[in-house]
């Protein structure tokens, strides 16, 4: 598989002032967990961005090259980023080491693909999705980009649900099976009902008049 390569060097100190001055420098403070241990890092503030260019997914498998001491080679996925609410600017990268030979629970989007089949658009049905990630486990090098769906495999008027879903081979549900992923829903009902109101409608004002 391939991966996207990451330099990170080992910082000794802590802290918040620590964070605001490698901020200040154009760097970007960082910690990498997992396994048991936890180590403080720091990363040029554009690793960040050809992360985010690089990676297919939001779970992509990074190489780590960590640079102290002694060097480090491992794997790991980019937990989380820290945003300030203000600026919007990246404050602090989360790494999660991963084992190539043990499987991990990862959040995966979901995504439609394709327009509904012909016979639920003359019924004039329109799909919701509701459920736009599901958790899963899996090896890290088997991480789905995304889990789609294909809108035009559906038929009636049922709800989707998480057991329906077509998962890659290797990657196992971990949400709950009966969770609405996809609802459909057609406005005959509605059209036939407001059709008969309107139909009524003279009926009822000849009968109040009498």
């Amino acid at each position: 598989m391939d991966m996207v390569r990451v330099t990170a060097h080992v910082r000794q100190n802590t802290g918040k002032s620590v964070a605001r001055q490698i901020r200040r420098e154009g760097r970007l403070p960082a910690v990498i967990y997992g396994k048991g241990s936890s180590t403080s890092l720091i990363i040029e503030a554009g690793t960040l961005v050809e992360i985010r260019r690089a990676a297919v997914g939001s779970n992509a498998v990074l190489d780590m090259n960590l640079l102290g001491d002694q060097e480090e080679q491992c794997n790991a996925i980019l937990r989380e980023v820290q945003i300030d609410p203000v600026s919007r600017e990246p404050l602090h990268v989360d790494f999660f080491r991963v084992d190539p030979n043990e499987p991990i629970r990862v959040t995966v989007n979901v995504e439609t693909i394709n327009e509904l089949p012909d016979e639920l658009k003359a019924a004039n049905a329109t799909a919701s999705l509701v459920l736009r990630d599901v958790e899963i486990e899996c090896l890290p090098g088997d991480i789905p980009e995304s889990i789609r769906i294909d809108l035009a495999t559906l038929t009636g008027n049922q709800a989707l649900h998480a057991s329906d879903l077509d998962l890659p081979e290797g990657v196992t549900l971990l949400t709950d099976a009966e969770t609405a992923v996809v609802t459909l829903n057609t406005t005959d009902a509605g059209r036939e009902a407001s059709e008969g109101s309107e139909t009524a409608t003279p009926a009822a004002k000849e009968a109040a008049d009498a």
